[in-house]
C-alpha cells in the first residue's frame, strides 16, 4: 500500500507539471501574440507584412502602390530597354513593400518607400528581381534609386 501512495504521489507531482509546463506555454504564446511588434512610440518606420485580405490596410497599400505606379513603370522600362531592348509588366498587387520611412516624423508630408517587384514578360515569365527606392513629396515623386538584383534567363519564345 505504501509504494502504491508514494507512486501515485509521483504521478500527481508529474501530472501537474506537465499541465503547468502546458499552461506556461499556452500564455507566452497568447502574449507574444498580442504584442504590437510594429506599433512602437517612434512608429516613423514601418515594415509591413502582407495585409489581410480585403482589410482597410490592405486598401490603403494598395491605393499607394497604384498612386506610384507610373514611376515604377517608367523605372523599370528605362533599365529594360536599355538592357534587352523590352520594356517588361510589373503587377502592382505582386509588389512587395520592403519598408516605408516617414523621416520627418509625425504627420509630415514626406515618404521614403522601398519595394521590391518582379518584371514579366508573356504569360509572367518572370525575368528578375528589381528594387526601387522612390522619395514621396506632397506635390510629387522622386525615383532615388533603380537596382537590378537578379536575372533570370528569358524564354526563347520571347526574344
Amino acid at each position: 500500500m505504501k509504494v502504491f501512495v508514494i507512486q501515485w504521489k509521483k504521478l500527481i507531482r508529474y501530472g501537474l507539471f506537465l499541465a503547468s509546463a502546458w499552461l506556461i506555454i499556452l500564455f507566452c504564446r497568447v502574449s507574444f501574440q498580442a504584442i504590437p511588434v510594429f506599433d512602437s512610440p517612434a512608429a516613423n518606420y514601418f515594415e509591413p507584412q502582407k495585409p489581410k485580405g480585403g482589410s482597410l490596410e490592405e486598401m490603403y497599400l494598395d491605393a499607394l502602390i497604384a498612386s506610384v505606379m507610373p514611376y515604377i513603370d517608367q523605372a523599370v522600362a528605362d533599365y529594360y530597354i536599355e538592357h534587352i531592348g523590352y520594356s517588361p509588366n510589373v503587377d502592382p498587387w505582386d509588389i512587395k513593400v520592403i519598408y516605408i520611412k516617414r523621416p520627418n516624423g509625425d504627420r509630415t508630408a514626406y515618404f521614403e518607400m522601398k519595394l521590391e517587384m518582379q518584371p514579366y514578360m508573356g504569360a509572367h515569365n518572370s525575368i528578375g528581381v528589381d528594387q526601387i527606392t522612390l522619395s514621396i513629396f506632397s506635390n510629387r515623386v522622386e525615383i532615388d534609386n533603380f537596382k537590378h538584383v537578379k536575372s533570370f534567363p528569358i524564354p526563347s519564345w520571347l526574344r
